[in-house]
């Protein structure tokens, strides 16, 4: 089994490792592959290497490109950019270029998402709109085309609501998996990045991993420190305009009972007005007027700029301005002007009202303890929150959350220097990220099947390599047992 490295700057290639090569050779080179992160490739070059000099590994320009060759068989594990540089000379005088490089993954987090609620969407159509935005982004990017497509989606969710913020695109796709689970991975279709999120991946390998067979070394940890002891479930938005109102009056936006009234006495107010006023009502309020006069058109424009009104409800608004100000004439206008005025521009918006819990003495929460079937992990209190963001009814969200706690985990991880017998001929099968093999190691206690989460590959020894399985579930009665 090889590895062949080449590094592509501005259309033109070049071999950067050739391990049958005299001089297009890595000094030092290492991957690691992670599941649902961001990759990368490290490497370094002594100056008599033709890429030393030439000019043409340049920090976010130059991609590279690894593949491995083993019986005839070629693929590529992994594409990326090269984001870093280090020119050293060690204490003996060795001369080096050192070079960090991540994988196309990253390229989401170059693009920022816009403050912004998003209705009615399922995960793949979340997915789209995210990556659109990206797409818009990078367009035309002088270092390269960074677009990423949708790719394969078989995760199925009932269509919710999904808030983004100013954040990072690869952020918002991460937070998904954190809800949802899942994995994600790029992929190539012809010339176009796709972007997969999928429930499922690779295959269940019979690779046992043994003392005195193929293992080197083990460590397994078990990880408790997200447990829960006291659930706060939180359900669905409420998208109540009532509400709305009493927290712009408590904001002191709205400051008299007049624009209660009038709304109040309104029939069927325009939809966008109702959602306009739910979004104001999750802004932060400074006390500084910032307006330089008080123009309608100049609000709206402000309010579009903090997110609070889409640009189509802007231009309705405009066209229909006559209308809103026949229907809610002053009071409409003295409410947008204040609080375009006073909105801060740069403070995260207000968390939605959610639907709660409805128990004796006003609690909002369940405590492991009560719930039959649950394990409280260890003698102490630990709060958190999980939101279900399809539940409107507070007896249906006790029911879930109790199935929660009830079915509630905390992670072990198992970190092994194993031999891939595959490289001396002795086994027919490799590791692969994704895929999960059985591990044994009767004094530890390990007899289980674990997934392949990271693989770092030494380019130039791989029988240094070191595989890292974990994150399966394990019963807080279970853990507590051992």
């Amino acid at each position: 089994m090889m590895y062949f490295v080449e590094v592509e700057n501005r259309d033109m290639k070049h071999t950067l490792h050739d391990p049958y090569s005299e001089t297009e050779t890595l000094y030092k080179g290492s991957v690691t592959l992670v599941l649902n992160a961001v990759s990368d490739f490290r490497f370094s070059l002594l100056p008599n290497h033709p890429r030393f000099e030439d000019g043409c590994i340049e920090p976010y320009v130059s991609r590279i490109v690894i593949r491995r060759i083993a019986e005839r068989e070629e693929e590529v594990i992994f594409r990326g950019r090269v984001i870093d540089m280090v020119q050293k000379m060690s204490s003996d005088g060795l001369i080096l270029k050192e070079f960090v490089t991540e994988c196309e993954l990253a390229y989401l987090i170059d693009s920022k998402q816009r403050a912004w609620e998003h209705h009615g969407l399922t995960p793949r159509q979340y997915l789209e709109r995210i990556l659109a935005r990206h797409n818009e982004s990078v367009l035309g990017d002088s270092t390269g085309n960074k677009e990423i497509h949708i790719g394969n989606v078989n995760i199925t969710h009932a269509s919710t609501v999904y808030h983004t913020t100013n954040d990072t695109s690869l952020k918002h796709i991460k937070d998904l998996v954190g809800i949802l689970g899942g994995y994600i991975g790029i992929s190539h279709d012809g010339t176009r990045r796709r972007l997969n999120y999928q429930r499922e991946i690779g295959e269940i390998h019979n690779i046992p991993i043994k003392l005195a067979v193929n293992l080197k070394s083990i460590r397994s940890q078990t990880s408790s420190s997200r447990a829960i002891t006291r659930l706060i479930p939180l359900g669905a938005e409420r998208d109540d305009v009532s509400l709305a109102i009493a927290r712009l009056r408590a904001a002191n936006i709205i400051r008299s009972d007049a624009f209660e009234r009038v709304w109040r006495d309104t029939t069927n107010p325009t939809p966008w007005l109702s959602q306009l006023l739910i979004n104001l009502s999750r802004l932060r309020y400074g006390p500084d007027w910032t307006l330089s006069s008080a123009d309608l058109v100049e609000a709206l424009e402000v309010l579009v700029h903090l997110g609070v009104m889409n640009s189509p409800d802007y231009w309705a608004a405009r066209a229909d301005r006559h209308a809103v100000e026949m229907s809610l004439p002053w009071q409409l206008h003295h409410l947008l002007m204040i609080a375009a005025g006073h909105a801060l521009r740069n403070e995260p918006k207000l968390d939605a009202p959610r639907t709660r819990l409805k128990l004796a003495g006003d609690e909002d929460y369940i405590d492991a303890t009560e719930v039959s079937g649950a394990q409280r992990f260890m003698e102490t209190t630990v709060e958190g929150t999980i939101v279900w963001d399809d539940v409107t009814n507070p007896d249906e969200l006790r029911t879930k959350a109790e199935a929660w706690l009830r079915q509630q985990s905390v992670s072990n991880s198992v970190t092994i220097s194993a031999l891939d017998l595959s490289l001396i001929g002795e086994s027919s099968d490799r590791f692969c990220v994704g895929n999960t093999y059985t591990t044994h190691h009767p004094i530890l206690g390990i007899d289980d099947a674990y997934r392949l989460i990271e693989q770092t590959i030494d380019l130039l020894d791989p029988l240094k390599g070191t595989l890292t399985f974990g994150n399966r579930p394990v019963g807080l009665g279970g853990h507590i047992s051992r």
